[in-house]
């Protein structure tokens, strides 16, 4: 049975279990707000509370969150010096002060953002073969070089790395103007928009857009400020690391498994916990916490809450509490085999309903919506 409720208050909710067989229920699974559990011990008491593992882990790494924001202070250091020493690295292994001769570099910014593609697609056979070599499975092959393993059983059946296919230029909406619009970039005028103009006053039909495309590749300068595309890196190297990373992004980067990160990401988490000692042990223990949750390993639960109190991290300080009041639900969550899957997939498509109406329908209306074609 699915519906909707106006509110997420406990007295609600507890009235909603009541005229609904309340006595009866024998199972609540819930995500861990107060108001679901006032109500759910209130119109059901005599049922089991299990709280949902997604929400245990995400409030968890909420906490890391808060924790990262008070120490900010270190992430930026930390990646400014990790920056610096790439920076070094490139130079000393660039040649002695030589710079590389424009003959060798392709002429346009076109042919540079060619050159680009083409070598991230050669680095990218390269991966793939390697891989191969080093004895991997198809599948495995594809998920550490990150392509399709229809890509990866192409390369093998293949044996041979294939530059890009050339195909013959077609015609161009503005090639009746190229002689003008030559001559006008030849004198200078590098502006599409001007030039633009000066075809349209000879009967040029086409949009502002195609012209602007049509010179970029006589472009042979750098770009004017602003977002630089990848592609236009003529070495394909990769870019040069940012010099700081949000305490969302430490997050992920202090979470992931180590071999799912790249060099630069594992040398920064490294780092991170070697600068400080506070981030390494709360790193530790969400590890530890997040191994505990998925593999329901309930017996090490109390010593995980043990360890976090001694910790003094006031984050994880607060959320040991936070599962201390509700453990009765927090270990049946690791005991039992229910989740909030089903519910989740329902708030979702609610969130889409919601979305679809603009927010001007009423409770009633969205009731309507949500429960018509409910599974």
């Amino acid at each position: 049975m699915i519906d909707l409720l106006p509110d997420r208050g406990a007295t609600t909710f507890a009235t909603w279990l009541e005229q609904h067989h309340g006595p009866n229920v024998q199972v609540v699974s819930r995500d861990r707000g107060g108001g679901f559990a006032d109500g759910a011990r209130q119109g059901a008491p005599q049922a089991l509370h299990v709280a949902d593992r997604f929400h245990l882990l995400q409030n968890l790494g909420q906490a890391l969150d808060q924790l990262l924001t008070r120490e900010h202070r270190v992430l930026t250091p930390v990646a400014n010096t990790l920056s610096a020493a790439h920076a070094q690295a490139a130079e000393e292994q660039a040649p002695d002060g030589v710079a590389v001769s424009t003959s060798e570099t392709p002429a346009t910014r076109l042919e540079r953002e060619h050159a680009a593609v083409e070598a991230r697609r050669q680095a990218r056979y390269d991966r793939v073969m390697a891989l191969a070599d080093e004895g991997h499975s198809l599948r495995e092959v594809a998920r550490r070089a990150g392509v399709n393993r229809g890509t990866v059983r192409r390369y093998l059946r293949v044996g041979q790395y294939q530059p890009c296919a050339t195909h013959s230029r077609r015609l161009h909406a503005c090639d009746a103007y190229a002689a003008d619009l030559r001559r006008r970039w030849e004198e200078g005028e590098h502006n599409s928009a001007a030039l633009f103009a000066e075809i349209g006053d000879q009967g040029y039909p086409g949009a502002a857009s195609t012209v602007r495309q049509y010179v970029r590749a006589w472009r042979t300068g750098p770009r004017r400020p602003g977002r630089r595309r990848r592609a236009e890196d003529p070495s394909g190297a990769r870019p040069p690391r940012r010099c700081r990373f949000s305490p969302r992004q430490t997050r992920w980067i202090l979470l992931r498994r180590v071999e799912g990160l790249d060099a630069d990401d594992q040398a920064y988490r490294h780092a991170l916990c070697q600068q400080s000692a506070t981030i390494a042990t709360a790193q530790s223990l969400v590890e530890d916490f997040g191994r505990i949750v998925r593999t329901q390993a309930h017996t090490e639960l109390d010593s995980w809450l043990t360890a976090a109190a001694r910790s003094r991290i006031s984050e994880l300080l607060s959320f040991a509490r936070g599962m201390r009041r509700d453990a009765a639900a927090v270990v049946a969550a690791l005991t039992s085999p229910h989740s909030q899957g089903q519910v989740e997939g329902q708030v979702n498509r609610l969130k889409m309903l919601k979305r679809q109406m603009y927010g001007r329908a009423n409770f009633d209306l969205l009731r309507c919506r949500m429960l018509s074609h409910a599974a």
